[in-house]
């Protein structure tokens, strides 16, 4: 061995011990702690914060995986989803962001290998490898190699370190600063960097579906001018001539800012069908495997349509919405999203827009579910499991204010509405009393509206009270019958009486003149007998007979019938 390979391999064996050395004193440490912590599950283990849609990247953690990008044409496993390992929760150079780096090695490529006469570099700028970058990014224009949507490329940081002689040691015959990134999007590890984020040599092995492979770091050897750090393929970091075609893991920073929502790789969302309009509420998740959603400045048109009298309107707990401007295509929709204390709390996807004449524009329904603070509308194009889907940004909607509805002497079918909800309202019988008009504070009735005991109305944005208006009964006509007189033998006339029905009618006088030898005696109605002055009460024409009896004899005049003797004796 060389005099480099035995320093290398003592500084490997110090580290090795150092690290066993740290090892046991992290455990010994924890063990004294669990020994006086009380053993109750509420003090160890927290509830879990993750959920199968969440605002972000805000819950990702440090090893966790994303899925991100699709292997272009001329790479390995093309048209594979690409999944990342989390390094860090902070960019490579300690600005906020996710450090990522390939799970898996992505094709081959020599870091160096320049036509003649151009001498070879171990600088990264200009080099093979940071080509190999630009074409896998999209930067350089290989559709054959792109592996990164422009939407994932506008998602990547660009990175550039401004302390380059911490990072590259110094080589002979180009600036530190050539070693350096300057606004790199996608690059390879430095040797510190594959040092820091993997304390051990296993740590660092990967393959490319198949056997681990050698895979190349940016760092110039040291000393050896035609040299570069890789990793070998037991993990170990060692050096390789520039020409070489080795394997590539390249690495990115991904700008949290141009994440919107995180899910589990294997989707959900697009199943969270929000059938009329009742959206899913989001479930806890232990998934480690997360794909994105980016912000797609391009569908930044999307927005609600209120102008024009178009309004959000609110029935019971669902809204109405009018939206504008929506991406239309294959895998597009309208969705919406309900949070709480800034966290999401239900989603729904609620309606698909593939067609841009009819799609493009329009409505959609959402039922509100209970205690939420907020709801949104996005217009999402959602791609499936591992594959990164794209989003406007969140269109908030203002919910309708309902406002307080009062009736005096009616009855409505809701106590308070929004503006634009239907409102029936009816006015309450009253006794001897009937209905005049509706008087009305805060909306303007028609004049048939203010007539009418039951209305209909749309609820403006401000209170309504609605006073109903009542008027004395007025006498109504009563039903007539004829009351008539039948003499029954006797002579002269009594005129018929009109009266009215179902009331009392009292008797008069006879004044009808009796048959010869008789008198008056009594009235007869429908066999019943009545004597002047009484009542009877009348539910139709009636007849009333006049009965007759005989007069009682009168006494005679009395004479003397006195005799003359005429002489006799």
């Amino acid at each position: 061995k060389n005099k480099e390979d035995i320093l290398m391999s003592k500084q490997k064996h110090s580290i090795v011990k150092a690290s066993k050395k740290s090892i046991s004193s992290m455990i010994l440490s924890i063990l004294m702690l669990l020994s006086v912590i009380p053993l109750h599950s509420s003090t160890i283990f927290a509830e879990s914060t993750k959920k199968t849609v969440m605002n972000g990247t805000e819950n990702i953690s440090k090893n966790d995986s994303i899925w991100f990008g699709i292997r272009g044409k001329d790479l390995t496993d093309a048209g594979s989803e690409i999944q990342w390992r989390v390094l860090d929760t902070n960019t490579n150079i300690g600005e906020d962001g996710l450090f990522l780096l390939s799970e898996k090695l992505i094709g081959k490529t020599p870091f160096h290998n320049p036509s003649f006469p151009t001498p070879p570099s171990r600088r990264w700028q200009g080099s093979d490898a940071q080509k190999w970058c630009k074409d896998f990014s999209g930067e350089n224009g290989n559709e054959d190699f792109k592996s990164l949507t422009a939407q994932e490329l506008a998602a990547i940081k660009p990175t550039t370190e401004s302390n380059p002689k911490d990072i590259a040691p110094d080589a002979p015959l180009h600036p530190v600063k050539e070693y350096a990134l300057n606004g790199d999007k996608v690059f390879f590890l430095s040797v510190g960097e594959a040092g820091t984020y993997f304390q051990k040599d296993d740590e660092r092995i990967a393959d490319d579906g198949k056997n681990p492979e050698k895979w190349w770091l940016r760092s110039p050897y040291k000393t050896l001018p035609i040299r570069v750090m890789i990793v070998k393929e037991n993990g170990g970091i060692y050096r390789a001539k520039m020409r070489e075609e080795l394997s590539v893991r390249p690495a990115f920073n991904l700008d949290k800012e141009k994440v919107l929502f995180t899910s589990p790789a294997k989707d959900v969302k697009k199943g969270m069908v929000a059938e009329e309009g009742k959206l899913k509420a989001v479930e806890d998740t232990d998934t480690t495997e997360w794909k994105l959603t980016l912000k797609d400045d391009s569908r930044n048109g999307f927005n609600l349509d209120t102008g024009d009298g178009k309004k959000v309107t609110i029935a019971g707990n669902t809204l109405t919405i009018p939206y504008k401007n929506a991406t239309t295509g294959t895998n597009e929709y309208i969705s919406a999203v309900v949070e709480k204390n800034g966290s999401i709390t239900h989603y729904g996807r609620l309606k698909a827009v593939e067609n841009s004449n009819t799609d493009k524009n329009g409505e959609v329904t959402v039922q509100l579910p209970d205690n939420f603070d907020k709801l949104y509308l996005i217009n999402k194009q959602l791609n499936g499991d591992k594959k990164t889907d794209y989003s406007s940004k969140k269109v908030e909607v203002k919910i309708p204010t309902k406002h307080k509805i009062t009736v005096i002497d009616g009855t409505t079918d809701k106590i308070t509405a929004a503006e634009g909800e239907q409102v029936r309202v009816t006015a309450i019988q009253k006794e001897n009393k009937v209905f005049d008009k509706w008087e009305a504070n805060g909306i303007q009735l028609t004049e048939e509206q203010k007539t009418l005991i039951e209305i209909t109305f749309t609820m403006p944005d401000k209170p309504v009270t609605l006073t109903a208006k009542f008027k004395d009964k007025p006498a109504q006509p009563q039903d007539k019958v004829t009351i008539s007189f039948d003499k029954n033998g006797g002579t002269g006339d009594m005129v018929s009486v009109q009266h009215a029905k179902d009331t009392n009618y009292t008797l008069p006088a006879c004044s009808f003149t009796a048959p010869v030898n008789q008198e008056f005696d009594i009235w007869e109605i429908n066999n019943d007998r009545k004597n002047p002055g009484e009542e009877i009460f009348v539910t139709g024409d009636t007849v009333v007979k006049a009965l007759w009896k005989d007069k009682p004899a009168q006494p005679q005049d009395k004479v003397t019938i006195s005799f003359d003797k005429n002489g006799g004796t």
